[in-house]
Parts: structure tokens; sequence; C-alpha cells
């Protein structure tokens, strides 16, 4: 087919061009990284409580009294 014939259509189209599975596939994957998203921040949210509470109860602040 010469290249001058060749037309590609630019704008979405009303079908789908994946199949069932890949789309399916595709959404679990975008949960999962979500999940993952959400596992690191609690993992921060944990961290910054340890910290905090580890300032509370330094030696340090107890020698000041």
């Amino acid at each position: 087919m010469p290249t001058k014939s060749l037309y590609i259509e630019a704008l979405a189209g009303t079908h789908p061009l994946l199949e069932d599975f890949k789309l399916i596939h595709r959404a679990l994957d975008v949960k999962k990284v979500q999940a993952e998203l959400r596992r690191a921040e609690l993992e921060n949210v944990r961290l910054a409580a340890r910290a905090c509470a580890a300032r509370t109860t330094t030696p340090t602040s107890r020698r000041r009294s």
C-alpha cells in the first residue's frame, strides 16, 4: 500500500483497540500500583510516628529537669 494512501485515525474511536483481557489486566496493574502507593504512604506515617515518639522519650529531655 502506498504511503500516500495510508490514513491513521487520530481521534479516539468508538471501539477499544485492546482485547478485553488486556484491558482488565491494565486495570489490575493500576490497582496494584495504587495499593503499593498506599502502603508506602502508611509506612511513612508509621515512621514519622516512631520518630515523634522517640523525640519525647529521649534521655536528653530527662536531664534538663
